[in-house]
């Protein structure tokens, strides 16, 4: 939680954006299945949107 209300703090005071991908899972298999597996990749997808953010 803390490090959650630290981002949007700088989110709300800085003109660089924070992009804060954290994944959240019930076991092994959904952390696979995020991380490259069957649901893609959630870092990449993190890793786009900061890319984007930083263009716009």
């Amino acid at each position: 939680q803390g490090v959650t209300e630290g981002i949007a703090r700088l989110n709300a005071t800085s003109n660089i954006p924070v992009v804060y991908g954290l994944l959240t899972t019930n076991d092994l298999q959904q952390a696979k299945d995020r991380s490259g597996g069957k649901h893609g990749n959630k870092g990449d997808e993190c890793a786009i949107v900061a890319i984007k953010m930083a263009k716009f």
